[in-house]
């Protein structure tokens, strides 16, 4: 791929490393069973560490508390605020003598704090995952702060042994703001754990006289839940297919204190088009994409911020096998390659049109859905944790 080097490469990029890492700690800002998943693979013969900041991902937190017992994982949390890193999680980067550390969010305060104390402590395999693909000033705000971290920012970046970028957007976001070269840069999207998403052989769902269609994002404006919303409307005002098909999406969300999106959206609740569900448990999330026919991604493309890094409802659909109408911005291409149907984004009636092509050619859908097969295939969470940690080890 353009803009990146083969793992092979990458590997040779490096100074020697002791293999057989035997306590590698991992950083992430908010916990996902996707991450949870990462360790599980990274822990088969070694102790990982989990450090972070709290969880922010859109299942039910209870769900992960099991998980995240076996890597030690701490943080701290004020009844009202956003979970932040404890004291403690810093002194349990020093107590448990971790050879190498893998991190993420990387240019949050936190994650920045945790490079720099890792690199203090003599950790020599420092692994940078950069999601990230817009400087972000969409408050004078957010833009006098990065201002202020970007020179420890560089810094990082310069000092990185190891530099993985979620997407091509990635590199090009490195290269355009911090001159790192493309050829220090790998591009690997993270993985998922296909076999979740997958009950026998590949099949496509048939749910009668209705399409069901799933947008598993978010309720807000980057996932383009708006863009969808104004899209269903011209699918059922203007094509009258408000009988042929129904809408799984989430009933939370910060666009619910939108008055103009509460209103389009209770209104196709009422025709019988969009059916809400709550919060639900992965498992729950699991049932729900294998009963879907088409999944939908309509992120927006953002002009003062990323857009969406490494969106996971995008991974979760190709591992389901599910045929898919996506935007090309941020790391979605990267991710999906051409296992998908794109739109323009920020256009709802380019949106409108790609669902409707999907509903009236089961051909297409039949191979769009064998291409998503594939792709998900390829982003499995295992060959994931094997190629980060053959870098680390290499």
């Amino acid at each position: 791929m353009q803009g990146s080097q083969s793992l092979n490469q990458t590997r040779d990029t490096f100074h020697s490393i002791p293999k057989k890492l035997k306590r590698i700690g991992v950083y992430n800002g908010d916990i996902h069973q996707w991450l949870i998943d990462l360790c599980n693979e990274l822990s088969l013969g070694r102790k990982v560490y989990l450090f972070g900041a709290g969880n922010w991902n859109v299942y039910p937190w209870d769900a992960s508390l099991e998980h995240l017992e076996r890597y030690s994982y701490k943080m701290l949390t004020v009844p009202g605020w956003k979970p932040f890193p404890s004291p403690k999680l810093f002194l349990g980067l020093a107590r448990s003598k971790c050879e190498a550390v893998i991190i993420l969010t990387v240019e949050s305060t936190p994650a920045l704090a945790f490079y720099y104390l890792s690199k203090f402590l003599g950790v020599k395999r420092r692994m940078v995952i950069v999601e990230d693909n817009h400087r972000p000033s969409s408050t004078i705000w957010d833009s006098m702060i990065w201002r202020i971290k970007k020179p420890f920012i560089a810094c990082m970046y310069k000092t990185a042994n190891i530099l993985v970028a979620e997407s091509t957007a990635s590199v090009h976001y490195l290269q355009k703001e911090f001159r790192v070269s493309p050829s220090r840069v790998l591009v690997l999207p993270h993985g998922v754990k296909t076999n979740r998403f997958r009950k026998g052989d590949f099949a496509t769902a048939t749910n009668g006289s209705k399409c069901v269609l799933l947008f598993a994002g978010e309720l807000g404006k980057k996932k383009g839940a708006d863009i969808l919303i104004d899209a269903i409307g011209i699918l059922v005002s203007e094509y009258g297919l408000g009988e042929k098909i129904l809408v799984r999406m989430r009933r939370s969300g910060n666009l619910t204190r939108d008055r103009e999106f509460a209103s389009k959206m209770n209104n196709l609740i009422h025709l019988g088009v969009v059916k809400p569900y709550q919060d639900m448990t992965n498992e729950e999330m699991i049932r729900l994409h294998l009963n879907a026919d088409i999944i939908i991604v309509p992120s927006r493309l953002m002009e003062r911020e990323s857009s969406d890094r490494c969106p996971n409802t995008l991974l979760e659909a190709l591992a389901s096998g599910k045929p898919i109408v996506a935007t090309p911005v941020g790391g979605i291409p990267s991710i999906a390659r051409d296992s998908v149907l794109y739109v323009e984004p920020n256009n709802p009636r380019s949106l409108a049109d790609g669902i409707r092509i999907l509903l009236t050619d089961p051909t297409l859908r039949n191979k769009l859905a064998r291409k998503a097969w594939l792709r998900g295939t390829e982003l499995d969470m295992r060959t994931y944790g094997q190629n980060i940690l053959k870098m680390l080890e290499s």
